[in-house]
């Protein structure tokens, strides 16, 4: 009250009083934050219609603000250090579909976007051997079994060399509806490595 030069039952400055009558128009709960020096408060308008008048009613919310901005903040870090790792990164649902790709996983395969994974997934590039042991690991995946943690994936590169990979897989992040796959790829010898 002190900060809008304001008391109880009198007017609201601008642009709160505009707030506050749209709240009284709508006859709806409005809610905003306000920062006051160091301190940031959450602000509910609540419309007394039938006394043409709006309480209000405010929570000091700096600590969860803080929170909020330091969890951004890691989230982004994580963020950061999966899309510049060395180490090819994907995570997939319990359908195989693709939610993240790092740049290293598509340099592996020879994509350029994440476009050209969902027109020609890495499977395609296995070889046959490597292919038929991705198809087991379908089938044991599907009975519910366990699969290995490592394995070794054989890729035929664009020249027709084959590059090896060092592939592990976790579960992760999984809820009772939505399971997912951390995958990570580190080479033995790489496509491009050999002239592709």
């Amino acid at each position: 009250m002190n900060e809008w030069g304001t008391k109880v039952g009198e007017l609201l400055p601008e642009p709160w009083k505009d707030f506050a009558l749209n709240t009284l128009r709508t006859n709806s709960i409005h809610s905003s934050e306000y920062s006051v020096g160091q301190q940031t408060f959450s602000l509910e308008f609540c419309p007394i219609v039938e006394m043409d008048y709006v309480n209000i009613y405010g929570l000091e919310i700096t600590g969860r603000k803080q929170a909020e901005a330091l969890v951004k903040n890691s989230e982004q870090n994580f963020h950061n250090s999966l899309d510049s790792s060395l180490i090819g990164i994907r995570i997939v649902d319990k359908d195989g579909r693709n939610l993240y790709l790092n740049q290293t996983f598509l340099n592996f395969f020879g994509y350029k976007n994440r476009e050209e994974v969902e027109a020609s997934p890495p499977q395609e590039h296995y070889t046959p051997e490597s292919f038929a042991e991705y198809v087991r690991r379908g089938e044991r995946l599907a009975q519910g079994e366990p699969l290995p943690d490592e394995y070794e994936i054989d890729i035929v590169c664009k020249n027709g060399a084959i590059a090896i990979y060092n592939f592990s897989a976790k579960k992760c992040c999984g809820t009772a509806n939505r399971s997912t796959r951390f995958s990570i790829m580190t080479s033995q010898n790489e496509c491009r490595r050999k002239g592709s």
